[in-house]
């Protein structure tokens, strides 16, 4: 079967609700798709009826260890585990209309998109709908047009109309769009993990479109992680997430058009923060004696990050400067090989390719140059060089693969 689209759900002690939301799953209009479920360690009956859905469905895929690791890790057991051309990640105890793939993957085919975000609604059994209205009100009040755009633009849009919900239950996301710039969760992040992906996939989205409709139904519980009472856990995760905001806007390039939206959303999460440490009796602690503030953190990091980076860019261009006559040959076409042909560039070196291990799920171009194959390459390294461009996540599978091929003499970027 062609995947069409890979649904990833997180279960954890939710047996009460699992069946409405497993139901709303495989009676999908859309039938060419792949359901994750990923048990992080439930104690209740959720494992139970996740092997019955399995046993019933060939499509139902069950997955964990028995330990409880958080919603970060049991999403990127999901990831790691997906083969549809979408990803879309649901809540264990929410429900999706019935139609709702078949219409998001008709659009997102025709629109060539790799994110299409639409809207949701709350409902409980416990909460009226005046106080459902006024704190968990998810459908966006912006008109977005039927034009496709940047994810930097829609993300500025989102913050202009005041409807940045980061909510990944109301986005389809193109797969091969995701590993191609690595995008995952935060293990670190025991909450929030949305946050830093949401900000991480807007903000690298080439196409990405806002539909109206409303296809996703969440849940407002007691004792769910939405509805949760801040605590310590709450601050540190805030702490985390701040950090990892920055150092991520440090890493890419964003448009000066949306910088003061990215501003805008890491300010809150610094608010959000001191909010929590007021509102737990910590009020101007810093959680960590002697830490100095998380901006200033920040600065420095930057300073010492950049630093490194020209240092590696540096060796890298003066090693291909010893054999300016060879083909200078980019293994990828993500993050780091895009930063480092900037680099390059601005050191006079503009004479590269891109090359991927498989260009039929990655970009067909990359800066406006077309995406090769590296086996064009392999063969011929007395006539090129070869440099390892990826993150260290890849970069020992990528290393592997070109000596499988009888490569043994490329470069590899070292920053982490």
């Amino acid at each position: 079967m062609n995947v069409k689209v890979s649904i990833i759900i997180p279960v954890y002690n939710v047996e009460p609700y699992l069946h409405e939301c497993m139901d709303s799953v495989v009676h999908q209009t859309l039938s060419d798709i792949e359901v994750i479920c990923v048990d992080d360690g439930s104690t209740d009956g959720s494992l139970a009826i996740l092997q019955e859905y399995a046993a019933r469905d060939a499509r139902v895929k069950v997955l964990g260890d028995g330990a409880n690791h958080g919603q970060a890790h049991a999403r990127n057991v999901g990831l790691a585990a997906a083969t549809g051309t979408y990803v879309y990640f649901m809540d264990s105890d929410d429900w999706v209309d019935a139609s709702a793939l078949e219409a998001l993957v008709a659009t997102a085919d025709a629109e060539r998109l790799d994110l299409l975000f639409f809207s949701l609604t709350a409902f409980s059994d416990d909460v009226d709908e005046a106080t459902l209205q006024e704190k968990w009100d998810y459908r966006r009040k912006g008109t977005y047009g039927k034009n496709v755009i940047s994810g930097p633009e829609m993300f500025a849009q989102f913050i202009e109309n005041a409807d940045n919900y980061v909510n990944l239950y109301a986005i389809l996301m193109r797969r091969s769009f995701l590993e191609t710039y690595d995008i995952s969760f935060c293990d670190a992040l025991k909450a929030y993990e949305d946050n830093l992906f949401y900000f991480e996939a807007i903000l690298q989205a080439g196409r990405v479109l806002c539909i109206p409709e409303v296809y996703y139904h969440r849940r407002v519980r007691p004792g769910s992680l939405m509805t949760a009472t801040l605590s310590e856990k709450n601050a540190q995760a805030y702490r985390i997430l701040y950090l990892k905001l920055c150092e991520f806007a440090m890493c890419v390039r964003i448009p000066k058009a949306c910088w003061k939206a990215a501003s805008d959303f890491m300010k809150d999460t610094d608010v959000m923060l001191e909010e929590t440490l007021r509102k737990t009796g910590r009020a101007g602690d810093s959680l960590l004696q002697g830490d100095v503030p998380l901006f200033e953190a920040y600065m420095y990091h930057r300073a010492e990050k950049k630093a490194a980076w020209e240092r590696e860019v540096n060796a890298v261009a003066a090693q291909i400067a010893e054999r300016s006559d060879k083909l200078v040959v980019l293994y990828g076409a993500g993050l780091w090989a895009r930063r480092l042909a900037v680099g390059l560039d601005k050191r006079g070196i503009s004479s590269f390719v891109f090359a991927v291990t498989d260009p039929q799920n990655a970009e067909k171009s990359c800066l406006g140059s077309p995406v090769h194959h590296i086996l064009e390459f392999t063969d011929r390294t007395d006539a090129c060089q070869i440099i390892v461009a990826t993150g260290k996540k890849h970069r020992g599978a990528m290393e592997a693969y070109l000596r499988a091929q009888g490569c043994d003499r490329f470069m590899t970027l070292s920053v982490e």
